[in-house]
């Protein structure tokens, strides 16, 4: 998977999910990509980092 692969709207529908669920603390207490906001990190850093490096 690679950033651009990535539909905005999705994106943002799926997150809003969150505060209909009272989660909101998933996303929260979580790292997530300061550059591409709302991906949360794995060990490794973030997926679309790591893909812009390698591309």
């Amino acid at each position: 998977m690679t950033a651009d692969l990535v539909n905005e709207e999705e994106r943002t529908e799926w997150l809003s999910w969150f505060g209909k669920l009272n989660k909101e603390n998933i996303i929260k207490e979580y790292p997530a990509c300061e550059k591409h906001h709302g991906i949360l990190l794995s060990m490794y850093g973030c997926r679309f980092c790591i893909e812009e490096k390698e591309g």
